[in-house]
């Protein structure tokens, strides 16, 4: 009886979180009440409450959900260059970095289904959103990462500053962005009909493009 109650509640918590995924990435985050999450989710506000404690708490537990995994998944990969390069005696490729970065994300789009590819719909509300509150989650969940590749593209490129660092990862992060949230407007943006690329060579290609952008320094930056 006492496990029964368990596993509904655990299924009323996922309810929630699926339901709310979806609204939010439909119709972003202002514009959707806790009433129209519990009447979709059959469910009521206690629960959302029990679970949550707020509605701030799902979207954090919405978000956590996703991110978590893909961000140590990304860690574990970083490691396993920075430790590749260490037994070489040398310093880390640059390309390397990026790609585990780039790589967790990707895959995990390309391989989606649908509910994975709501939540990339979800990000991208994240991005267009203002709220201090969410910004604090997020910057929660990446500070880790950020501070992780940005150490490691530091030791790969002694000559760039902290600032150049940064500014290259965000050029990355927007990147990697918006090709996820486009893809599926490649042939439009080519002018006729195409394939898509397949998966690895699609890293390839935004790791190339990503590498590219970090080994150089501009004369101005030189002369800071």
């Amino acid at each position: 009886m006492a496990a029964a109650f368990v596993t509904d509640l655990n299924a009323t918590r996922v309810r929630l979180m699926d339901v709310a995924e979806g609204l939010f990435a439909e119709h972003g985050f202002e514009a959707v009440s806790l009433r129209h999450i519990t009447a979709a989710a059959e469910a009521n506000l206690a629960a959302v409450n029990y679970h949550f404690g707020s509605k701030e708490g799902l979207i954090v537990a919405v978000l956590q959900r996703w991110l978590r995994p893909l961000n140590d998944k990304r860690l574990q990969l970083l490691a396993r260059v920075l430790a590749e390069a260490e037994k070489a005696g040398r310093l880390p490729e640059v390309d390397r970095i990026a790609e585990a970065f780039l790589r967790p994300p990707l895959e995990l789009y390309r391989k989606s289904d649908h509910s994975k590819r709501v939540f990339f719909r979800l990000m991208g509300r994240c991005m267009l959103e203002t709220r201090e509150d969410l910004s604090a989650v997020l910057i929660k969940e990446f500070r880790e990462v950020v501070d992780a590749f940005s150490a490691a593209f530091r030791k790969s490129l002694p000559h760039l500053t902290p600032q150049d660092v940064t500014v290259r990862m965000m050029f990355m992060a927007g990147a990697m962005a918006h090709t996820i949230l486009n893809i599926d407007r490649l042939a439009v943006f080519h002018g006729r009909r195409m394939a898509e690329p397949s998966t690895e060579k699609l890293i390839r290609q935004m790791v190339d493009f990503v590498g590219g952008g970090f080994p150089g320094i501009t004369e101005q930056d030189s002369e800071r």
